[in-house]
């Protein structure tokens, strides 16, 4: 299946409508690799449920692929060569007061991100920004974002990080869609391969197609409304926002990008997995989303209904779920669809075992009780000199990694509040807050845990001066008053915080 996905150029990190992910079935390469009675049932689609068993099983397969391709080799004897395949989505910010858009480009991965980052093709590269996703590609030299809207969205572009050996792939596409990117921790819009349905999307469309997609538009789209851009997309491309799409009958055989999901499907989402698979540390479960049916789908686990997000897109799990035992899931849309199962694990102890031998911070080996720090890997011990570095240096260290920030740095206190960069870093408060600026639109960031404060013990400590009035109004004005145009932290005990905050914000005086 890896060599009929590469040759098709499917992302692993994708959902795809049920027919486009038939037709890349279709292609040769699939013919010459399955049996002749499976490529018989997808060119006849004759007995349904079978087909439709069929398709749902090749997505399975295609979620659980982390991109790897083995070459085939005409013998044994000759080493096999294994690639990587990645995909790239387009992001974008758009302002409608302004009629603009800001286009980038991020890399999504199934599997765990480098450590070194991306380096790609010489002159770019990507940071990680979490959950699989990179930062915006980027120059490395000028620290400017690649500008999406200059690449060919209809035939797509190719990238390579020749040093891991990875292929980047953005595929040619009639039509992008987008979706708000809160579930994925991303601000803005983020693009993906299939219309939800009975949800609101952004559709971007070549002018020159717009005969073949009016009907489906005006007839089975509700609220859809094209939005007026003056620059950001690509000449001739239109972008608009659909309420919500009720059928896909009069596209699905014109443009198999734009057909509905046959059947919905549970994908688990964040968390940080204890083993490969769907193993994830109780500390850190993650969210169930569910792609493909209709807006009435509900999911269980085990026999509790979970409760959904308010944007309708992802389902909590209970906190008080079992460790190291099955925890089954079941979708019903009204009957059940799709169903995965979820172990956690619990706490867990590493034996310690006596370094074979010790050095000192010059890196000489030395024997134990001699005084002084004692290293062996990662343990430290014996008389410790403690290294610590700035709140201001590890600001730096943060707005780095999240590829330069401008925007406001904010205390707990009212009246605490800084222009970053143009002002220097607080001497007198630590930022609980960075809220910054991406494109017209803001997010907040909460920096108190990495900074070394909470806001807890950030109240608790005395302010060395007195804010000024136009301090505290400044303070308020960017809480509160722009608490519209601020994303806010995906994590749940974040977004507590956050809101907690902009409550006392609104009863400044």
């Amino acid at each position: 299946m890896p060599r009929i996905f590469s040759d098709a150029g499917l992302d692993p990190a994708v959902d795809y409508p049920t027919d486009e992910l038939a037709r890349t079935l279709r292609r040769p390469i699939a013919r010459q690799i399955m049996r002749a009675k499976t490529f018989r049932l997808l060119e006849s689609r004759q007995y349904v449920d079978l087909y439709n068993a069929l398709v749902n099983a090749v997505a399975e397969e295609l979620s659980a692929w982390d991109g790897t391709v083995v070459a085939p080799t005409p013998s044994y004897s000759e080493p096999q060569h294994a690639t990587v395949i990645a995909g790239l989505r387009i992001c974008i910010d758009l302002d409608r007061v302004s009629g603009t858009v800001i286009a980038s480009i991020r890399c999504k991965l199934n599997r765990e991100f480098p450590e070194e980052g991306l380096s790609i093709d010489k002159e770019l590269e990507a940071g990680e920004a979490g959950n699989g996703w990179s930062l915006p590609i980027r120059n490395r030299i000028t620290g400017e974002t690649l500008d999406a809207a200059q690449i060919d969205w209809n035939n797509g572009t190719t990238m390579k990080d020749t040093a891991l050996g990875w292929q980047l792939s953005l595929p040619g596409r009639d039509f992008r869609i987008f979706t708000s990117g809160i579930q994925e921790g991303i601000s803005g819009l983020v693009e993906t391969h299939m219309i939800p349905q009975g949800q609101p999307f952004y559709l971007t469309y070549p002018q020159a197609l717009w005969p073949r997609l009016e009907q489906w538009a005006t007839t089975q789209c509700q609220g859809f409304q094209e939005i007026p851009v003056v620059q950001g997309l690509p000449r001739g491309w239109r972008i608009a926002r659909v309420e919500s799409a009720t059928s896909d009958e009069a596209v699905r055989d014109k443009f198999p990008s734009l057909s509905f999901k046959t059947g919905a499907r549970l994908r688990l989402l964040g968390g940080i997995r204890s083993r490969p698979g769907n193993n994830f540390f109780q500390f850190a479960p993650p969210s169930v989303s569910v792609s493909g049916g209709t807006p009435d789908v509900k999911v269980y686990c085990g026999n509790l209904l979970l409760p959904s997000s308010e944007d309708g897109e992802a389902f909590t799990l209970p906190r008080d779920l079992p460790t190291e035992s099955r925890i089954p899931m079941e979708a019903w849309d009204p009957q059940p669809v799709d169903r995965l199962s979820l172990f956690l694990t619990g706490d867990f102890s590493v034996k310690r075992m006596e370094p074979s031998f010790y050095l000192n911070t010059t890196g000489t080996s030395i024997p134990r009780g001699t005084g002084g720090p004692l290293i062996a890997g990662a343990y430290v011990g014996g008389q410790t000199c403690k290294l610590s570095a700035t709140a201001a240096e590890l600001f730096e260290d943060l707005a780095y990694e999240m590829g330069g920030m401008q925007g406001f740095l904010i205390g707990q206190r009212p009246g605490q509040i800084s222009v970053w960069p143009m002002e220097k870093f607080p001497t007198d408060w630590i930022p609980t807050w960075a809220i910054k600026k991406q494109g017209k639109k803001l997010a907040a960031i909460f920096t108190g845990e990495i900074l070394g404060t909470t806001p807890r013990e950030d109240t608790s400590a005395a302010p060395t001066r007195a804010p000024t009035r136009k301090e505290m109004q400044d303070w308020k004005e960017v809480i509160w008053h722009r608490r519209k145009r601020i994303t806010p932290p995906r994590e749940p005990y974040q977004r507590t915080l956050w809101q907690q905050i902009q409550e006392t914000a609104r009863n400044v005086r």
